[in-house]
């Protein structure tokens, strides 16, 4: 056995070269820690050593994170609305069970979850790695209540580095004026389905209108897809949504609005309610009896299928030559447009409901043109003050 060091409990060395730590419990249990090293036992165990003494010492678990992850789920799913119930299972069943599960709760450090980050971060986006990693330090902040661990290694902020989002001018992709109209003039060239015996299928203004509101108006996918026909009020010239329609599970949902700014009325134009009025005409004959803006033509009694209307952009904006759009590019195009066209930014967050004003910069950073114009303006006050001095010094 080698020569135990003061501090150290015993170290010695094994027949294969590696390096055994030994050290005793309060209880009186001898345990052992390895090594491939003298260094790397002497640190394990001066670890140790200390939680002992300072009364914080747990003995290492054997149960496993998978087990920590079912005494989980009634504190961390049951009381979380039923989207976010569906997106955290998503995470644990694709992400972080096939990695975790099976390890021990005492065996998982900052390096084994730097690794889980590094690996995730290589195919998924920020936000998800993120996400996948708050769920992590969730479930072992369980095993710290019931004592499996002494720490939460998923807690430590100066070990583990998270990737970061991309900036938000490379996040939001406006539409240039021109692109807008192009997909517009697609989006209405969409037909209904034909009816049994009639062979003229007559045009379906759905798709176009809700760009148009998007474009215009600044909604969300599941808003737009959530407005009734008695949201909007053109005498008041206002739109008011009132709840969205996503998908939780693959089945069409009701859903409240992303927070509490998303409840402020849309306010309207004296054009955009001419628009809207026309466009209630042509529901009021094709879908007379639905109360949704956007019925489906299978159960005009519910909103359209929020995958088949993401499927219907996707379509569309291929059609037009904008292969990658998203309905949620209508929201970006619509603040981009406001500060084009000379709107402050924070009438630009009042508009697009934002919480946040941090929210509403990309749009400041992304009018690249507004920013150009306002400098081409300096450059014409320096010039002629510049031809001016010319022209006093002629004199």
């Amino acid at each position: 056995m080698g020569k135990r060091g003061q501090n150290e409990g015993s170290i010695r060395k094994r027949k294969d070269g590696s390096w055994e730590g030994r050290y005793t419990t309060k209880s009186g249990e001898r345990k052992s820690v390895y090594g491939k090293t003298r260094q790397e036992v002497n640190q394990k165990l001066s670890k140790i050593l200390a939680e002992i003494n300072r009364g914080t010492y747990i003995e290492p678990s054997k149960v496993c994170f998978s087990e920590v992850y079912e005494n989980w789920k009634p504190f961390g799913l049951d009381p979380v609305a039923d989207a976010t119930k569906s997106q955290y299972l998503y995470l644990f069943n694709k992400h972080i069970l096939p990695y975790f599960g099976g390890m021990k709760v005492s065996d998982i450090n900052e390096t084994t979850i730097q690794n889980f980050i590094n690996e995730k971060n290589n195919d998924y986006a920020p936000y998800t790695v993120r996400m996948a990693k708050t769920l992590v330090a969730s479930v072992l902040d369980i095993a710290v209540e019931d004592q499996l661990i002494a720490r939460n290694p998923a807690r430590s902020r100066k070990k583990i580095k998270l990737p970061k989002d991309k900036p938000d001018h490379e996040k939001s992709n406006p539409l240039e004026l021109e692109d807008l109209q192009s997909l517009l003039d697609h989006a209405k060239k969409r037909l209904l389905p034909p009816n049994k015996g009639v062979k003229e299928r007559k045009p379906d203004r759905r798709l176009a209108m809700a760009l148009w509101l998007g474009s215009t108006c600044g909604f969300r996918r599941g808003e737009v897809l959530g407005l009734r026909k008695s949201d909007i009020d053109t005498r008041r010239k206002m739109i008011r949504p009132r709840e969205a329609f996503g998908t939780v599970n693959g089945k069409g949902v009701k859903k409240g609005l992303k927070n509490e700014t998303s409840y402020n009325p849309v306010l309207l134009t004296d054009s955009q309610c001419t628009v809207i009025q026309d466009y209630l005409k042509w529901h009021a004959e094709v879908f007379p009896n639905s109360i949704h803006l956007f019925p489906s033509t299978k159960n005009p009694s519910t909103p359209v299928s929020p995958r088949w209307f993401t499927k219907m952009v996707a379509d569309t904006a291929v059609d037009a030559g904008l292969d990658g759009t998203r309905f949620h590019d209508m929201r970006h195009t619509h603040g981009y447009l406001m500060m084009e066209s000379g709107a402050d930014s924070f009438t630009v967050q009042e508009r697009l409901r934002h919480k946040d004003y941090r929210s509403t910069r990309r749009y400041v950073k992304a009018s690249a043109r507004r920013q150009r114009a306002a400098v081409q303006n300096v450059v014409d006050l320096v010039q002629k003050v510049s031809e001016k001095d010319k022209k006093n010094g002629a004199d």
